[in-house]
């Protein structure tokens, strides 16, 4: 003790100190724990679901209005992508799929007259980049009309699903990357983008039923709408927006009718939906806490429980 201090004073320094100590190797030692909890060692699914800009599924009729005032949007059909972060290893990825230009879907839909055949044909694809993707997010986050579900996984899991998108890369470039609305990455058929991004939860084993009835749609198509290749059957747009009495745009065909085809497909804009209610409505033991980015709403859902799967990726048949 210095010869010019007291002993009171000297006492409660040396007792401050320990209190300060005290105080930061606790913040320390919570620090660290929501570090492996949350945080610095994240392995971890995300799905970005971008808004549509106002897509209406209700008839053909409908879709094919909503498909020319939403076409000035960021996303005119709504949007999906991906994030796998590993940081157990220090691996990241990001990717989406997307039609790989424009201009093959009006050549199919105003010269070839092909209808609603554009809902199940497989278009000239190509993967999203990281820099594209960040970009999405960007304006998402300043708009409000992207959201995100980040799925917390334990580290296999979370390796698995980058071998799962190197895999992919590989396999679906071999076989040309097909863009097509109902089209099943797991069988090497293509992907939409919803599709894609939910492949890596079929894939991490996260897919359940609840998720299925929420974020997908079953539609019957009559072919009288679907214009065929061979161009026997054409379909005029403005046919698709005003119909005839023999040819009603104001329903879908039922399950029971002749004449029909079946298309089931992930509508980004119902997964979009799904987040943002869940935002304020989720209870599931699973939801560990929600969180904003700005405007931009989210969900972090725990599924580190969730044993790694094994066994081919794909499946072609």
């Amino acid at each position: 003790m210095p010869k010019n201090m007291s002993v009171n004073f000297y006492f409660k320094k040396i007792l401050c100190e320990r209190v300060i100590l005290m105080k930061t190797n606790r913040v320390i030692f919570l620090f660290i724990i929501y570090s492996f909890s949350f945080g610095l060692l994240a392995n971890e699914l995300t799905i970005f679901n971008y808004q549509s800009g106002g897509i209406k599924w209700n008839s053909p009729q409908k879709l094919s209005w909503t498909v020319i005032t939403s076409s000035f949007a960021a996303h005119p059909i709504g949007h999906s992508a991906v994030r796998v972060k590993c940081e157990s290893s220090g691996q990241e990825y990001y990717g989406g799929m997307k039609m790989k230009s424009l201009g093959e879907a009006l050549k199919l839909l105003f010269i070839k007259k092909q209808g609603l055949n554009l809902m199940f044909h497989s278009f000239e694809g190509s993967l999203e980049t990281k820099k594209e993707i960040l970009k999405y997010n960007k304006v998402g986050r300043r708009t409000g009309k992207m959201n995100f579900i980040t799925f917390l996984l334990n580290a296999d899991n979370c390796e698995r699903l980058i071998e799962y998108a190197k895999a992919y890369e590989i396999e679906h470039s071999r076989n040309n990357l097909y863009y097509g609305l109902p089209n099943d990455p797991l069988k090497i058929e293509g992907a939409g983008c919803s599709a894609f991004s939910v492949s890596f939860m079929k894939v991490a084993g996260l897919l359940s039923d609840d998720y299925i009835n929420q974020w997908a749609q079953t539609k019957f198509v009559s072919n009288k709408m679907i214009g065929d290749q061979q161009n026997k059957n054409k379909v005029p747009f403005y046919r698709l927006l005003f119909g005839t009495k023999k040819f009603n745009v104001r329903k879908w065909d039922s399950s029971i009718e002749e004449n029909k085809r079946e298309i089931f497909f992930w509508d980004p804009d119902l997964m979009f939906l799904w987040t943002k209610n869940a935002f304020t409505n989720f209870e599931a033991p699973q939801l560990v806490k929600t969180v904003r980015e700005k405007k931009a709403r989210g969900l972090i859902l725990d599924y580190r429980h969730i044993e790694v799967s094994t066994g081919p990726f794909f499946k072609n048949f």
